[in-house]
């Protein structure tokens, strides 16, 4: 008779596990909690990306994040494991569904700060968002640090960011080895010195499918679109490069400026 209670006992708790927010599904957010607010569905959608992302990093879950703008307040620090995905509608239940060039899910940094660190981490993606209007020497829109190839950056737009007195005004990316960047599209970002769209360095990382538009390097340096930095392997493939330039003194590579890199590879 105890072994019978004991197995309806193990099975009553495993039927509550799978009942629980904190199994299986996505992580759902809104730019306003709605409902509960633990992100275990569109009605009880979660209005904070951080505490999304913080959930996900240790559930294994993804976040869905439905279009509309956000404004964090503070740089979004990006922690392990933790992969979101916006354009999403209220009420979505199929990946499929998502819109992210109809409905865009729109992070700011509100021109005060950094939108986004992904700092010595693994195991992340950041897929389907805008980026914009970021603060921030060293990647005003993003700062990427010690990334390997299990990070990835897609379907992203990072437009409107700025490093103000240095490098990097859309991204950075430093001591990276092999992250990915894929399908984004680098839009109308300025930096002071080197790189208005992406500035690499000491980074091998691999850039496929991008869009380089109107970025500048406002003052001195190098490049309004891409500076490649003492790189040793990074790949470009398959980019494009359109009305991106330079100003001021020292003016170098309106597209791409390579500087002290001992091998890259450009395709297509």
């Amino acid at each position: 008779m105890n072994r019978y209670y004991a197995i309806i006992i193990m099975l009553a708790a495993v039927l509550l596990a799978a009942a629980s927010p904190a199994f299986g599904g996505p992580i759902y957010v809104k730019p306003t909690a709605s409902g509960s607010g633990d992100g275990s569905s569109w009605a009880n959608a979660m209005g904070s990306l951080q505490g999304a992302l913080n959930l996900a990093s240790t559930s294994g879950r993804s976040v869905w994040v439905m279009g509309g703008t956000y404004n964090p307040g503070a740089t979004l620090n990006w922690p392990s494991n933790a992969k979101a995905f916006g354009g999403f509608h209220d009420g979505d239940t199929l990946f499929s569904q998502r819109d992210i060039a109809g409905n865009p899910s729109v992070i700011t940094g509100a021109n005060t700060r950094r939108v986004i660190l992904v700092d010595n981490v693994t195991n992340t993606r950041i897929d389907g968002f805008t980026i914009t209007n970021g603060r921030e020497n060293w990647g005003g829109g993003i700062n990427c640090t010690s990334l390997n190839n299990t990070n990835v950056i897609a379907n992203c737009r990072i437009q409107n960011c700025v490093a103000p007195g240095d490098y990097g005004g859309g991204m950075a990316s430093n001591g990276c080895s092999g992250h990915i960047i894929e399908n984004c599209v680098f839009d109308g970002n300025t930096s002071s010195s080197l790189g208005g769209g992406l500035f690499v360095h000491h980074s091998d990382v691999v850039v496929r499918d991008c869009v380089f538009s109107n970025n500048r390097n406002s003052f001195w340096g190098g490049a309004g679109a891409v500076v490649m930095s003492a790189t040793a392997a990074t790949r470009f493939e398959r980019c494009t490069f359109v009305d991106n330039r330079v100003e001021g003194g020292d003016a170098r590579g309106a597209g791409l400026f390579i500087m002290a890199a001992p091998w890259h590879d450009i395709s297509r």
